[in-house]
């Protein structure tokens, strides 16, 4: 007799980064290509966590076509799930030692501007759609982990980790209602996504109405 699924449910609570917040828990939000986390829930997190930030930077930079290019190339970010680990830098401040998720939801952000090489954002169907991508992406890469593996998939940064850091025991994600700020997206939408690719995932999802 096979045993039933586990039934997975998005559920809530106030604040990600508390003192109860799992070692190996994972911070996850939406992103561009910009390499910046610059407004918003990005912005915290890259203040509590700048050294996980600079892993962000440095791997749209390595997707770049060439130096002088202001983004990286279309194709090799988005739909993409970027899984950043503790970083030992941000340990040693006394941050705490919890993964970054950066989903590749939209290739720009806000108006485009030629002359400095920025695309607009992307239209809301085509976020969906990446956003579908990189949710997958993410689950394969949680998976991976869970069974042993390294679960980059040649996409998790590597930087200076926290060389004992693994994913908390059971998985858990605490994120925002992703995309439903700067990208103008529903987060019914958006939500239905998330529990599309985590179906039967045994970890917990909380939605925070602040980081910390």
């Amino acid at each position: 007799m096979m045993a039933p699924s586990t039934e997975f449910t998005l559920e809530t609570c106030p604040i990600a980064l508390t003192p109860a917040t799992p070692k190996g828990a994972i911070i996850l939000h939406a992103v561009s290509g910009s390499g910046v986390w610059g407004k918003g829930v990005a912005s915290e997190i890259g203040a509590a966590l700048p050294a996980a930030n600079i892993e962000y930077t440095s791997f749209c930079d390595k997707n770049k076509s060439s130096s002088s290019e202001a983004y990286p190339a279309r194709d090799g970010v988005t739909g993409r799930a970027l899984l950043i680990p503790p970083q030992a830098q941000d340990a040693a401040q006394g941050a705490p030692e919890v993964f970054v998720a950066c989903l590749f939801t939209s290739y720009g952000s806000g108006i485009a501007d030629a002359d400095r090489g920025k695309p607009p954002l992307d239209v809301r169907d085509v976020i969906l759609a990446q956003t579908r991508q990189a949710l997958r992406d993410l689950r394969l890469q949680l998976d991976d982990m869970a069974g042993g593996g390294a679960g980059d998939g040649g996409r998790r940064s590597v930087g200076s980790s926290v060389k004992t850091a693994g994913l908390a025991s059971p998985p858990v994600i605490y994120s925002p209602k992703f995309n439903s700020g700067a990208f103008h997206v529903p987060w019914e939408q958006t939500a239905a996504l998330v529990e599309e690719a985590f179906a039967g995932w045994d970890g917990k999802w909380y939605v925070f109405d602040r980081l910390q």
